[in-house]
């Protein structure tokens, strides 16, 4: 089938390290990614005077980079904890929608999208029949698009959240219970113009 060729590249590393109380982790990845659209001509109208238009192909080239760290320490053996434990996520992905027309590329439209979130849980110590976590996330974003097809304005994100489960052991029962609070914020721009009618 013609312009259905695909193409991927990606490598991952990693490590990690355990001693008696601190625990690292820490892993990443790369993924770049090409892709042919069959039958993008007929799929994308981009002659709206009606004429015949030239024949085009589209291809979607795609970035993505990830990284995570675990860290922590674990079996502190103090009055009031006994683990805790922090991870942080990066990941950044980008795509462009290239029309391909008589050898010659052109970038149509961008996207963008990149995270970032951090995790802090502490385990408390046992106590009697009660055991449990308390901890806070966090999570921003940033996503954009521009060019024709560009429909949804450059956006960033900001959440926050702080968070408690307790759980008291009764031996063949158990009683769990919890809370949750978040803030969420979101900060959008103008919408973008485009020269396509939607």
């Amino acid at each position: 089938m013609a312009n259905s060729a695909t193409e991927l590249r990606n490598g991952k590393v990693g490590f990690g390290w355990t001693g008696r109380h601190l625990f690292v982790g820490v892993g990443a990845q790369m993924e770049r990614s090409r892709f042919g659209v069959p039958f993008a001509s007929e799929l994308h109208a981009h002659d709206e005077a009606g004429d015949e238009a030239e024949a085009f192909d589209i291809d979607l080239l795609s970035n993505r980079r990830d990284l995570r760290i675990d860290t922590g320490l674990r079996s502190l053996g103090n009055r009031f904890l006994d683990n805790v434990k922090v991870v942080f996520a990066a990941t950044s992905y980008d795509h462009d929608e290239l029309e391909v027309a008589g050898g010659v590329e052109t970038v149509g439209t961008q996207f963008s999208n990149s995270t970032r979130s951090a995790r802090v849980e502490l385990e408390q110590k046992r106590m009697g029949r009660l055991s449990g976590r308390l901890g806070v996330d966090w999570f921003s974003r940033d996503y954009d698009s521009k060019g024709e097809e560009a429909l949804s304005p450059r956006t960033r994100q900001q959440s926050v959240s702080l968070f408690a489960y307790e759980e008291a052991d009764f031996g063949r029962s158990r009683v769990q219970f919890g809370a949750r609070v978040e803030r969420n914020a979101y900060r959008p721009d103008d919408r973008p113009e485009s020269s396509h009618e939607h």
